[in-house]
Formats: structure tokens, sequence, C-alpha cells
């Protein structure tokens, strides 16, 4: 497709299962895309500028981004 996409499950504070996930999608080269994206378990997709098209790295880091436009 021309991205990456990363998933990743974990339990959170005292769950045994896997109830929390965070996941991401960038774009392989400036040519197949031009922004990164990533989401949690609120469930909303939030965006990096347009440009931006190195991976998010993390939750906490997704939770700082703008959630993208309808």
């Amino acid at each position: 497709s021309g991205y990456f996409f990363s998933e990743t499950g974990s339990a959170g504070t005292g769950s045994s299962t896997n109830n929390q996930f965070y996941t991401e999608g960038y774009p392989i080269s400036a040519q197949t895309g031009t922004k990164s994206y990533c989401a949690f378990e609120d469930g909303v997709i939030r965006q990096r500028p347009s440009g931006t098209i190195t991976a998010v790295g993390s939750e906490a880091t997704c939770q700082t981004m703008s959630p993208i436009a309808n």
C-alpha cells in the first residue's frame, strides 16, 4: 500500500489480558504518502502535519497530535 503499519496490544493496570492498543501507519517514502497516522483506545485517528512521514513512535506522542478532519 505504500505505508508501514504496526499495532501493539497491552494489558492495562490490574488487567491480565490485553485491553489497550496503539497503532500507527507511516509512508514508506515521500513518494507513497505525505502524513503519518496513529490511534489508541479512545478510537480517534490522529495525524502528523503534511510532510512529516516518520513513525509516530509512541502512544504518548500520539496523544499530543491533532485528530484528522472529517
